[in-house]
């Protein structure tokens, strides 16, 4: 693959430049963190499930306010939607159910990011998708913003 596996632009936050300096070394090892060959050396967190597509783990990153804020890293190096075998779509529909189960998940949002980040506001070029649950017990919670293009 010849193309950037990572993308500097998007992975500002306001605040807190941590995230983007992982970045930066990431892009400068040339290689993409959710591969499986190079994910241990940059996501810290525990797979917390494991299917034959997907992994499922905790976010290192997770958007603010978040209550939770999950992973699903497709096990293959692939980009975009149309490259997934069939089978990885019931697959995730399995993991997310498991996830709204085991974590008690009254409702939550689902984000795939796939193909051009400049349009997707993904820091990662590897097909992956975010669940994320807001912080529903708190009566004062703030709104969860998040990236998209």
């Amino acid at each position: 693959m010849n193309e950037p596996h990572v993308n500097l632009s998007n992975a500002g936050r306001p605040g807190d430049d941590t995230y983007k300096k992982v970045i930066e070394e990431i892009s400068g090892h040339k290689v993409c963190p959710f591969c499986q060959e190079y994910l241990a050396n940059y996501h810290k967190n525990p797979i917390l499930k494991e299917g034959r597509n997907w992994l499922v783990t905790a976010n290192m990153y997770p958007y603010d306010n978040a209550k939770h804020h999950f992973l699903f890293i497709h096990k293959s190096h692939i980009a975009n939607t149309e490259d997934m075998p069939a089978e990885s779509f019931a697959e995730l529909q399995e993991l997310i159910a498991w996830i709204v189960k085991e974590y008690k998940c009254p409702g939550g949002t689902l984000m795939m990011r796939c193909g051009d980040m400049a349009l997707t506001g993904a820091t990662v070029a590897h097909i992956h998708a975010h669940f994320i649950v807001a912080d529903y017990e708190n009566k004062d919670r703030k709104p969860i913003l998040a990236r998209v293009g």
